[in-house]
């Protein structure tokens, strides 16, 4: 996948209903021209330019949308309006899933508790920011992980520790964009323990 400005793929999560009709509504982040197509034809080669949000056809199983920026282009994003309509959403448990949830500034024990949950299931956490503060609040740490880096629970949990001990504090705040799952089931036994659901676009296999 060649990198988007930002290093962020385009985002294509806004859908809404108005009576019986969906409505799209597509975005690229941080910027970016996008192309669609409803007929499930590539994009790149005959997508039109998207400018306003539209109609979902009836008929439309998937969006495909393409980002592009000057000569970066984007893999094509593969949207399920199947997904949206029934509000479920269909999980392969044995192919590698990315749960693109937002996990934003976690402290005390909830940071502690991502820790914990991608270790047991073996999640890989993206676009990692860790910040840990001193005792005495004078002195800090931030910890930012590469764009496209994933750390693992171990990891995170390591990283952590050392920030602390330089610091010499205990107060801690952690955020990541999404998670990397070698397995479909292991989303799914996270989701489980964590009495959850998942939301229509926030899988991607």
């Amino acid at each position: 996948m060649e990198k988007h400005p930002g290093g962020q793929a385009p985002r294509l999560p806004a859908r809404r209903r108005l009576g019986e009709d969906w409505r799209v509504e597509l975005h690229a982040v941080p910027r970016g021209h996008l192309r669609y197509t409803t007929n499930g034809a590539d994009p790149v080669a005959t997508g039109g330019a998207y400018d306003t949000p539209f109609t979902l056809p009836a008929e439309c199983r998937f969006v495909l949308a393409v980002a592009e920026d000057g000569d970066i282009r984007l893999n094509v994003e593969k949207i399920d309006a199947h997904e949206y309509r029934t509000k479920k959403v269909a999980v392969d448990t044995a192919k590698p899933a990315v749960w693109s949830h937002p996990h934003r500034n976690l402290t005390a024990a909830a940071a502690f508790g991502l820790i914990d949950l991608l270790e047991k299931h073996q999640g890989q956490a993206r676009e990692v920011v860790i910040d840990v503060t001193g005792n005495d609040i004078e002195v800090s740490l931030s910890f930012i992980a590469g764009e496209n880096e994933l750390v693992s629970g171990t990891r995170l949990r390591e990283t952590v520790a050392k920030m602390q001990e330089i610091v010499g504090g205990s107060q801690v705040n952690i955020s990541a964009t999404s998670i990397r799952f070698e397995s479909g089931q292991q989303l799914l036994d996270w989701i489980a323990a964590i009495h959850g659901s998942l939301q229509p676009g926030e899988v991607s296999q």
